[in-house]
């Protein structure tokens, strides 16, 4: 709920004109080294954000690289299924990630035909299309149990996760990064860390991109409602929406609008759909 709240709370910001405003900065620059010679940093990577980064980070300890994540809550997915191919989760093996035992387990559902279509003409439906593809977004897989797995592996091999965490500011040298972060969201004590190399695994909010970008008013906006149903038809729950819409572009307040959803069966149920 908290994070449902923030989330708002920043969209109501930006649409009243927040993204003019320039950006705290986290990122500081110093041009200098900071360690002689004999001096090794804390670790040879840290990745900044954990609910993605925790892939990065397996991949690099598993190469051999000493491996810290960062995390500002838990690392941790969510219960509703992540839909990806099965070329893309095999990406997973062949990094060394995950046997394919271990990718079967965190697949909850498998499905096809994958269904397109753009019938925004609503007095002649007929002007649009609707395609149908295979094997793209077809695997349900279950982020809570596939998440964990990576992190239990992360941990087992040397690396080292750190939650509940909020960064407070990135340092760069000429040699190294310095990471300081809270030691509780609630606190103002800090840890600094360093690193050879700090990976950004932060998503669309991250505070690194903020600086990057600078006050920029976004090109425009995609703003996806999640949601989970029940009751359908297991006979003809057999196949997905990636992008799917049925109504016109429109203007609203100067802004071009269109509605469009994608769904999903689900694993939990033949009669459930995300």
């Amino acid at each position: 709920m908290d994070g449902f709240v923030r989330l708002d709370n920043a969209w109501n910001a930006l649409k009243n004109g927040g993204w003019s405003r320039e950006p705290t900065p986290i990122v500081f620059d110093v041009k200098e080294k900071k360690f002689n010679k004999k001096t090794e940093t804390d670790f040879d990577v840290i990745v900044s954000g954990g609910t993605l980064g925790i892939f990065y980070a397996l991949a690099l300890q598993l190469a051999g690289h000493k491996v810290c994540v960062i995390e500002r809550n838990t690392v941790l997915g969510r219960k509703q299924e992540w839909n990806i191919s099965r070329k893309e989760i095999n990406t997973l093996i062949r990094l060394g990630i995950l046997t394919e035992e271990e990718v079967s387990s965190i697949i909850g559902i498998e499905f096809n035909p994958v269904r397109v279509g753009f019938k925004s003409d609503t007095l002649n439906p007929r002007n649009g299309y609707e395609v149908k593809v295979t094997d793209i977004l077809n695997l349900g897989v279950k982020p809570d149990v596939l998440i964990e797995l990576v992190k239990m592996k992360f941990v087992s091999i040397g690396g080292i996760v750190i939650e509940n965490a909020a960064i407070n500011k990135f340092t760069t040298f000429e040699d190294c990064i310095e990471v300081n972060y809270a030691t509780s969201i609630s606190t103002s004590s800090s840890i600094t860390l360093s690193a050879r190399l700090v990976l950004d695994a932060m998503g669309n909010g991250s505070p690194i991109s903020k600086q990057i970008r600078g006050p920029t008013q976004p090109d425009g906006i995609c703003i996806v409602v999640g949601a989970c149903a029940g009751g359908f038809d297991p006979a003809n729950n057999t196949y997905s929406d990636v992008i799917y819409t049925d109504t016109p572009l429109t203007k609203k307040a100067e802004s071009q609008l269109q509605y469009f959803w994608e769904a999903f069966p689900a694993g939990s149920s033949p009669e459930d759909r995300w």
